[in-house]
């Protein structure tokens, strides 16, 4: 890196930390103003990793990086013989309510998934969200796909 790139870099963090310190201050002053309990307050690491999960999740449709998505890096030999499930967690609560971009999906493998919705794991539902990545149920009679995105 070029000596003009990394004081381009600093300065980038630097401001950077000045807006997040600045929107913490706002943020704590909100906080005290609604009375919110100090257990339910956000610190600066995690109102500054509240940040970072915006930042990642909230980017133009065209350009949005599915985090969700189950990565298959193990090589075929190995995947055989482990039958471990892996974890994929759930996204944000402000992703996940955000109603743009999540289109039921339907996947063809028939993977071993269950539905991802709280309270309700009995079936292997064949429909996903092309935005979060979760598997729901979407069947008459029970539909997880529109609660779990609309779930508070």
């Amino acid at each position: 890196l070029s000596s003009e790139q990394i004081q381009s870099a600093l300065e980038l963090r630097d401001g950077n930390s000045i807006i997040e310190a600045a929107g913490w201050l706002v943020y704590r002053k909100e906080a005290e103003i609604l009375d919110t309990p100090k257990k339910d307050t956000l610190d600066y690491l995690e109102f500054k990793a509240e940040i970072a999960n915006s930042l990642l999740y909230f980017t133009p449709a065209r350009e949005q990086i599915h985090l969700y998505e189950e990565v298959d890096d193990v090589p075929a030999e190995a995947s055989q013989t482990s039958r471990k499930r892996k974890y994929v967690p759930q996204p944000p609560l402000q992703l996940r309510t955000a109603m743009s971009g999540h289109l039921p999906m339907i996947d063809n493998e028939s993977g071993d998934h269950r539905c991802r919705f709280p309270g309700f794991k009995s079936n292997k539902p064949r429909v996903y969200c092309s935005t979060c990545g979760m598997h729901l149920s979407l069947v008459a009679g029970r539909n997880c796909y529109k609660e779990y995105h609309e779930q508070n």
